[in-house]
């Protein structure tokens, strides 16, 4: 008899976690959040791959089986929420940490990108993309750097699996995917305790009535937090998480935050620049196994505006005791 939760059979294969190290080849500045310039790079190298010149998403009918299409233009399926645009994308860029922003010649970087459900059959025009990207390099302004992919890993966040899938102009086959089996290991540890730090590792942006919210509350994160839950399943998996959204947010409100440091960052998007904060709170109180599960879904997938950006990517840390932010 195989497990489930929320109707959804812990077998189902539920993303693809791919990690890229490049090597660069020339002089380069990057900005200090780098997830913008790098997922805009890569959108504008992907449609050349597809082979394609002139192109228009919004009136294409097989937009759903086209890479760029599906990945950066991807539409409702109507599964869920009616037929709209600006649906949840079918990945998250996990971009780089650090905010150097010079880099030479031999100096690496990584990044990863994660793929969700039925995108992970695009994931070698991806890749293509990304070779590709290195001749034109990357970089603000005239200031761009070419580059060379070293290697290309799948990984396992929650099984510890790596398989390198790429290397030294080599592509391998891996079946290193994440099951919501998987996911569930993570939700097993979060479960037993009743203080945690939510650690937002890129700034987030949460946007309510055309207000950007600063400090989030616990209710506000698990709203949010099971928006891109029920969306990326619904419409990339086709599976429809079976819970009822209002009992969950009521057991969200005893949920108190103990400590907080936030902090506003301001980021250019196509040169108008919005609003951002970045921070850590230590919430204090039990949160149950479906609260878990939306949290743990999107520590992968992120929260809030520009996901697949790579904004809005938090780490969930377990403590035993209040504690002060180190």
């Amino acid at each position: 008899m195989s497990h489930s939760f929320l109707g959804i059979d812990y077998s189902m294969v539920i993303a693809r976690y791919i990690v890229f190290r490049i090597v660069f080849r020339d002089y380069a500045e990057l900005p200090g959040w780098k997830g913008n310039l790098l997922r805009g790079s890569i959108g504008s190298v992907l449609p050349k791959i597809c082979g394609l010149e002139k192109f228009n998403c919004l009136r294409c009918s097989i937009w759903d089986q086209c890479p760029y299409g599906y990945l950066f233009r991807a539409r409702s399926k109507g599964i869920v929420l009616k037929r709209i645009m600006g649906i949840s994308k079918p990945f998250v860029l996990k971009p780089p940490l650090t905010r150097e922003r010079i880099f030479e010649p031999d100096d690496i970087l990584e990044f990863s990108i994660v793929l969700f459900g039925d995108a992970l059959r695009f994931e070698k025009d991806l890749i293509l993309s990304i070779l590709k990207l290195g001749e034109k390099g990357i970089g603000v302004k005239d200031l761009r750097g070419r580059f060379n992919v070293s290697e290309i890993i799948v990984k396992n966040p929650y099984t510890g699996l790596e398989s390198i899938i790429y290397r030294d102009g080599v592509m391998y086959e891996s079946r290193t995917n994440i099951t919501f089996g998987d996911l569930m290991s993570r939700v097993e540890e979060l479960i037993d305790n009743n203080v945690f730090i939510i650690d937002f590792l890129t700034p987030y942006r949460i946007v309510s009535k055309n207000e950007t919210i600063a400090i989030l509350d616990f209710t506000t994160i698990t709203k949010y937090a099971s928006r891109r839950f029920t969306n990326i399943f619904a419409q990339y998996m086709y599976k429809i998480p079976r819970y009822n959204i209002h009992k969950v947010l009521e057991k969200t409100e005893d949920i108190e935050i103990r400590e907080l440091e936030v902090n506003k960052v301001e980021i250019k998007y196509r040169g108008i620049p919005e609003e951002y904060y970045i921070g850590k709170y230590v919430f204090q109180g039990e949160i149950d196994k479906t609260i878990a599960t939306i949290l743990t879904f999107t520590e992968l997938a992120h929260i809030g505006k520009r996901a697949s950006y790579g904004h809005g990517w938090y780490k969930i840390q377990t403590i035993k005791q209040p504690t002060e932010i180190q």
